[in-house]
């Protein structure tokens, strides 16, 4: 590993009033490429009879990640990008949708929040569902049943392809990561025992304990008892971005 280095890392704005400001950053691991719609337009056209239209705006929030309103969202015209920050505080742009697709499935089959960032990159109109509309729509219409499969398994092979990319990463870049994510953003303790973040990681528990001494004698964290501390999460993330840059 090398030594820190002080760097800067690009800002973006956050999210506020409904808007999120965008810095694109194509990066073969984590970008995934624009894909034709799941559904034709006489499905949609079908199915939007069920739902709700909704226009956006270029630059419109459809979703913040941690929403918990989840509705299934077909887009019948206009693009939209999901986007996260990364580990180290850039704003990936991670898929672009546009006419037949959809977004919110996994979140409203399953109750769970948003985990990205959902705005509308030109004009758009969605119709949304929710669930026991859904579940109406994928036992009476086979078109959309259909379509619904062929989205979840596009879904599922470009998310084990990025996991796969992600795991070429050497351990220590993989822990730091992975600590960053799931730090208290205000105290900065990172909980669980270090046995649990080895089975987080797929490692021995002696692996992520050598990673673990290596970056506390950088100064990167403190090793407690159930717990880790990231003194600095701007430090450990210009730390991360130096290191993957040195690859």
């Amino acid at each position: 590993m090398v030594a820190l280095a002080n760097t800067r890392t690009s800002k973006i704005r956050q999210p506020t009033s409904g808007h999120i400001g965008q810095k694109r950053v194509p990066s073969p691991e984590t970008r995934l490429a624009t894909r034709n719609g799941a559904l034709d337009r006489e499905t949609i056209a079908q199915v939007s009879k069920r739902g709700r239209l909704i226009d956006y705006d270029s630059g419109d929030c459809i979703h913040l990640r941690g929403d918990g309103d989840a509705r299934l969202s077909v887009i019948v015209s206009g693009s939209v990008n999901l986007s996260n920050t990364d580990a180290n505080g850039k704003r990936v742009e991670l898929v672009r949708l546009s006419d037949g697709d959809m977004f919110g499935v996994h979140q409203t089959l399953s109750g769970t929040p948003y985990t990205h960032d959902i705005c509308a990159i030109r004009p758009t109109r969605i119709v949304s569902f929710d669930r026991a509309t859904l579940e109406t729509l994928i036992d009476s219409q086979k078109n959309f049943r259909n379509g619904l499969l062929i989205y979840l398994s596009d879904r599922l092979v470009r998310a084990m392809r990025i996991i796969e990319n992600e795991r070429r990463h050497p351990l220590y870049i993989r822990l730091a990561k992975h600590l960053y994510a799931n730090r208290n953003p205000t105290t900065g303790i990172v909980s669980g025992s270090q046995a649990s973040h080895a089975e987080s990681l797929g490692v021995s528990r002696n692996a992520l304990g050598a990673c673990l001494q290596q970056m506390a004698s950088l100064g990167l964290l403190s090793i407690g008892r159930q717990a880790i501390h990231i003194p600095s999460a701007e430090r450990l993330s210009h730390w991360v971005e130096n290191e993957t840059a040195a690859e």
